[in-house]
């Protein structure tokens, strides 16, 4: 299946630093999660080791492009968050280091949150 194969390929292209690399990345995956979400189901187990080596970088414009990415991926199909629960034992422990990535900016405004890059 094509899925099997490209999918986890573009995953892995989103900690990609450079622009057209990562920008391609970012719309194949989007591409094929909107074309079928139910043939991206059974991809998860191979998606797990691209999703921990992007937030592994701490780079956060990375991060936010594939948390972007994850947060489609499960609005897509009511069965990827449950696809998703067995792999949370390796994934959640990354997100602990993003809670305190917020800035106190005072009475001062972000508008990164506007542009959805505030993690």
């Amino acid at each position: 299946d094509l899925y099997h194969h490209f999918l986890p390929l573009f995953f892995d292209g989103i900690r990609e630093p450079f622009a057209p690399h990562n920008d391609i990345a970012v719309q194949g995956c989007h591409d094929l999660i909107s074309a079928s979400p139910s043939k991206c189901i059974p991809c998860i187990p191979q998606l797990i080791v691209a999703i921990k080596d992007a937030l592994g970088t701490r780079e956060p414009r990375i991060v936010c492009s594939l948390l972007k990415i994850l947060q489609f991926f499960i609005k897509s199909h009511e069965y990827v968050a449950p696809a998703l629960v067995p792999f949370f034992r390796q994934i959640l422990p990354l997100f602990n280091l993003y809670v305190s990535w917020n800035q106190s900016l005072g009475d001062r405004i972000d508008y990164s949150q506007q542009r959805r890059e505030n993690v």
